[in-house]
């Protein structure tokens, strides 16, 4: 592809692959620390780039992100999320199950956020062994609304 400079002028790169993930995946996800692949049968499949990853969420999962802190993906029942810190100490964080399903998962520095199946934003924070909530928010007109 081409990519502009900011100088108004295209270079040309050539993409290499740094590694590759064997099987076949539904779901890719990727950050400057790692990438992981959430293959057809639910499993996740990742590589570290810095640390390594000591060890990965248990169980089947259904979607996958990576951030700069954290692997985490949604359950395969949809009810809870479940993250393994990325580095060398194993630290493998859960949500408590909620009433309905997640269906999307992002992940922005500490902070790991989940959309429920009812458009609700539900985000946490590693405390412990446990992802604790952070905020509950509603939309409101153009912004959102944050709350304990």
């Amino acid at each position: 592809g081409r990519v502009n400079s900011g100088s108004g002028a295209s270079a040309k790169y050539q993409f290499q692959p740094i590694a590759t993930l064997s099987g076949t995946y539904a779901k890719l996800s990727a950050s400057k620390f790692g990438y992981c692949g959430l293959t057809t049968g639910g499993d996740l499949h990742c590589t570290a780039m810095y640390g390594g990853l000591a060890q990965l969420p248990e169980g089947k999962f259904v979607d996958v992100a990576v951030g700069q802190s954290y692997v985490c993906g949604i359950s395969a029942n949809g009810a809870s999320i479940a993250c393994a810190a990325l580095g060398v100490q194993p630290k493998i964080f859960k949500t408590q199950p909620i009433n309905g399903k997640f269906k999307s998962l992002t992940l922005w520095s500490g902070t790991i956020c989940g959309l429920t199946e009812q458009g609700v934003p539900l985000c946490y924070q590693p405390k412990g062994t446990v992802l604790a909530p952070t905020w509950s928010s509603a939309f409101s007109g153009s912004g959102m609304i944050y709350g304990p």
